[in-house]
């Protein structure tokens, strides 16, 4: 199963610490680690939010809300991992390093959705045509 792994945090605290040289490189070992036992598809930081926007829909109107946000929960970074269960990327999960001036940091694991998880949710026409944007999307990184 994939998980998505969301590093997340209050926005409030985005931006008053800089990561040291000793959590880079406690985060590229992690990185390695997962990238060695076969279980990370990909992952990224994400650049603050003072540079993010907001689309929101609320009852037919969209609206972009530039930031930065200060939201209780606010997303920097994430991973993709490949592993047979939540447990299991529970358990990749605690290994992360964990920043000691940034308390409030927490992961998120969400198991991502598989094709064959839509079977009888679509009508098979639709199906059938996310199937083959799936398909292509993964030959265009292969």
């Amino acid at each position: 199963m994939r998980v998505l792994m969301l590093l997340k945090g209050p926005g409030s605290e985005e931006g008053m610490t800089e990561p040291t040289a000793e959590m880079y490189e406690a985060m590229t070992s992690y990185n390695e680690k997962l990238v060695s036992a076969g279980v990370m598809l990909g992952g990224e930081g994400l650049h603050p939010t003072s540079e993010a926007r907001k689309v929101v829909f609320d009852a037919g109107n969209v609206s972009v809300v530039k930031g930065p946000f200060r939201d209780e929960d606010i997303v920097h970074g994430y991973w993709i991992l490949d592993v047979p269960s939540l447990d299991v990327a529970e358990k990749w999960a605690r290994r992360c390093p964990a920043d000691p001036d940034s308390p409030h940091l927490r992961l998120e694991l969400r198991e991502m959705q598989e094709m064959t998880d839509l079977d009888g949710e679509f009508p098979p026409d639709i199906l059938a045509r996310e199937r083959r944007l799936a398909e292509e999307l993964r030959t265009r990184h292969d």
